[in-house]
């Protein structure tokens, strides 16, 4: 069994993102999908957590792993809000420590220290270096516009490129929280020209290239670099190389490789010298062949020639002949050194020239190549960047979506209340009437379907008041009956609209559910309480009578005031708690309409 343990958490500088205290954090080791965290702290943007996390991984774990660092806001009634998180990478036994930012949430940094028992080393056949725990500072500016460096790196070893980190876009001191790891061919032997490059992503055009540290590894193990890039700015991270063929070994391969080579050449060198003595003699046969055939040939020629001797020449012409005769054999000297003369042999030249500019195009084509799979990776990765941005959004927008449609939900179970009340209630209206020679007072309290009649401290039910039209004994044998039926009219639109605002707050209420069913319901309700309100206000807002005995009606509106005004008989009308309801209701619905107008928007439901 392979164990990993984790201790000596400590956060500093952790966002605040509770809206009355502090945040309340916590921390989340894993590898794979096995888990550990600790207790949450409350209120505290530094925690130091005092406890060990053990993550007890298979028997057959094969070094390299990466851990998981996840610091959260614990919430009791919901889920735990991110704080950021880290990555750092086990090599293999032993122990360490991590530090650095807090990626995502871009603020807050995180120290630990970790030991790793059990588990199994990488595969010895082949050599594997990584590099871990990457901070760049003092980058140099690379984009225009105001915009900060969008650096990220790539481990280069012998020439072969590792993926690259994820981009950390607009910032001159970036921690990368990844291990980049190479794998290299088999028979690949020390030592390793490693670079360390520092690229920056641009998206409409070619990635610049920042800086690089370059190093040689001679031999497996680890260490740390903390030094200047080679343009501007300075990198600190940590190496390891383990795995593959010694040094040692692979000079013993070698040697044996190079008496190989030597016996080989030897062989060859010998094969070609008997060859080359082969060939001399055959050519030195042939030539003596040809020497005796020119002789024989020579003495049949002399022995059919004239042989009486030629007149001598005079004087003056032997000596002309002897000075042309002198000047041919200088002639046929030159042309015998000039036709004889090797012209200068370019072949090897050219040989050279064509090798060069073969070797210029294929780097060409590499670059090209190169930076072909170094624009698709940036895209890809961009992409990634993206996808994982947009999924952040949509989650933090759903989360939105669900706290909107929860507080309307409950101003609809609230505003269902009101809607309740008001029906039930008998205090729309209180209506005073009178006596002007006793002074007794019978006192209505008039609601929307219920009326109660007390006198005295003796209270009891009432015909309510729209009755009155029809058998309103008062109504009828003192006022116009056209008023008293535009009092019945306003009565019955008041019933009307106090039960549709009842529905419309139970559909409001499942707005929880659909968004488009809140929105419709709070505006229903809206316009009925509207209308509630306003009907009861003008049975309350009619002129009153300006000579007590005057023709009924004249200069009056249809309300309970005049309903009941007379010369015996003095009225006073007052709103009562349930007309105070129905405003609060109307306000409320537009309430719960925004809300739930609100949470489709951030759940991305069209209402419409």
């Amino acid at each position: 069994m392979a164990t990993i343990t984790v201790s000596g958490i400590s956060c500093e500088d952790l966002k605040n993102v509770d809206t009355q205290t502090l945040s309340d954090p916590l921390v989340v080791v894993s590898v794979g999908g096995i888990k550990a965290e600790t207790k949450h702290i409350w209120n505290d943007l530094n925690p130091t957590f005092p406890e060990s996390l053990q993550l007890k991984l298979p028997a057959n774990t094969i070094y390299p792993v990466t851990v998981d660092v996840a610091v959260e806001d614990f919430d009791k009634h919901s889920d735990n809000d991110p704080l950021g998180h880290t990555k750092f990478t086990i090599l293999g036994e032993g122990s360490g420590t991590h530090s650095g930012k807090l990626q995502d949430i871009e603020q807050g940094s995180i120290k630990l220290s970790w030991t790793a028992v059990g588990g199994k080393a990488p595969s010895a056949d082949r050599t594997t270096v990584a590099v871990s725990g990457i901070k760049l500072r003092d980058l140099p500016l690379m984009d225009t516009g105001g915009t900060k460096t969008d650096p990220y790196v790539l481990l280069v070893v012998d020439g072969v490129e590792s993926k690259p980190t994820a981009t950390i876009w607009n910032t001159h001191d970036p921690d990368f929280p990844e291990t980049l790891q190479l794998e290299l061919a088999e028979g690949a032997t020390y030592p390793y020209d490693v670079e360390v490059r520092v690229m920056d992503e641009d998206v409409k055009k070619d990635n610049d290239f920042v800086g690089a540290v370059n190093m040689t590894i001679t031999e497996p193990g680890q260490g740390s670099y903390d030094g200047p890039l080679s343009t501007q700015g300075t990198a600190s991270f940590n190496y390891v190389s383990y795995g593959g063929p010694s040094p040692a070994a692979a000079n013993d391969d070698d040697l044996e490789a190079l008496v190989a080579d030597i016996a080989a050449e030897e062989d060859q060198t010998a094969a070609e010298k008997a060859a080359a003595e082969k060939a001399e003699a055959e050519r030195l046969e042939r030539l003596a062949e040809e020497i005796a055939n020119t002789t024989k040939a020579g003495k049949k020629t002399d022995a059919a020639a004239d042989v009486t001797p030629p007149k001598e020449a005079p004087k003056e012409e032997k000596k002309k002949g002897k000075k042309e005769k002198k000047g041919k054999e200088k002639k046929d000297d030159w042309d015998v050194v000039d036709n004889t003369k090797k012209p200068e042999d370019t072949s090897q030249a050219t040989k050279d020239a064509e090798a060069a500019k073969a070797a210029a195009a294929k780097a060409k084509a590499d670059k090209a190549a190169a930076d072909k799979e170094a624009k698709k990776e940036a895209k890809k990765a961009a992409a990634e960047k993206a996808k994982a941005d947009k999924a952040n959004e949509s989650k933090s927008d759903g989360e939105a979506g669900k706290k909107f449609a929860l507080i309307g939900a409950v101003l609809a179970a609230i505003l269902l209340i009101f809607a309740i009340a008001i029906n039930s209630t008998t205090s729309n209206l209180s209506l005073t009437l009178k006596s002007r020679a006793t002074g007794v007072e019978e006192k209505h309290e008039m609601g929307i379907w219920l009326d109660r009649r007390v006198v005295g401290a003796k209270g009891e039910d009432a015909p309510h008041y729209c009755n009155y039209a029809d058998g309103g004994e008062k109504c009828a044998a003192e006022k116009d009956t056209d008023c008293c039926e535009a009092l019945e009219s306003k009565c019955y639109t008041n019933q009307t609209f106090a039960i549709f605002s009842c529905f419309a707050a139970l559909c409001a209420l499942c707005g929880i559910i659909d968004p488009t069913a809140g929105i419709v319901g709070g505006a229903v309700n809206a316009f009925c309480n509207l209308i509630l309100f306003s009907v009861t206000a003008s049975l309350h807002n009619n002129e009153y009578w300006s000579t007590v005995g005057v023709t009924p009606n004249v200069g009056a509106e249809c309300g309970l005031k005049n309903a009941f005004e007379s010369a015996t008989i003095e009225t006073d009308v007052a709103y009562g708690a349930a007309f105070v309801l129905s405003i609060f209701a109307f306000l409320l619905s537009i309430a719960v309409a925004v809300l739930f107008a609100m949470s489709a928007k951030a759940s991305g439901v069209n209402p419409l």
